[in-house]
């Protein structure tokens, strides 16, 4: 029982980081390529505001609002040189919100090409939202499962006598791992998609 013992919660360990490695690798280039496709949202949705501004152009608009469209549009161009994804998806949402930019932004809104790139940018900045905050989650999880293996080992004189405390935890070890694996595999299917 002593080797299956140091065997189990010593092995456990070296998996759940070999796993968590690879996985880490994959969801970085998948974060990446995610925020490429948004900042390329952010450039259309910039494209179309500087439509609006160009010098020459002749527009209905008074002075501010000129201004105002290339004060929202400069800051755009600011977040996508940034990358800046948080920033980009406030300034998006200030363009739909009506007590925000609404009133300056009307004729932009309309436009099927913007309404189009907009509901793009949103799907995918929750998606980049979602799949960081679920990694974020599993890995706090692994992390701890690594560090209850680890600390049990020199206990081990311990819990060979506390048959209960053994019990519960290789239950929570199984458990951890099925619950990490489950996580990891749903995150992969949905960022395959």
């Amino acid at each position: 029982m002593t080797n299956s013992f140091y065997y189990f919660f010593s092995a456990t360990p070296q998996v759940l980081a070999a796993i968590l490695a690879l996985f880490g690798v994959f969801v970085i280039f998948k974060v990446q390529t995610i925020k490429s496709e948004l900042l390329a949202f952010g450039q259309v949705i910039n494209n179309r505001f500087a439509n609006l501004v160009e010098p020459g152009e002749i527009l209905k608009d008074d002075a501010p609002t000129k201004n105002f469209r290339k004060a929202i549009r400069d800051s755009i161009y600011k977040c996508i040189h940034s990358k800046d994804m948080d920033e980009l998806k406030e300034i998006i949402d200030g363009i739909n919100d009506e007590n925000k930019y609404k009133v300056v932004c009307d004729d932009i809104i309309d436009d099927n090409d913007y309404n189009i790139n907009q509901k793009k940018f949103i799907k995918e900045y929750t998606n980049l939202r979602k799949i960081i905050n679920r990694t974020i989650y599993l890995s706090l999880l692994t992390a701890f499962v690594i560090i209850i293996c680890l600390a049990t080992i020199p206990l081990d004189n311990y819990i060979h006598c506390n048959i209960f405390l053994l019990n519960y935890l290789f239950g929570f070890v199984l458990v951890s791992v099925f619950c990490i694996f489950s996580g990891l595999i749903y995150i992969l299917i949905k960022s395959l998609k």
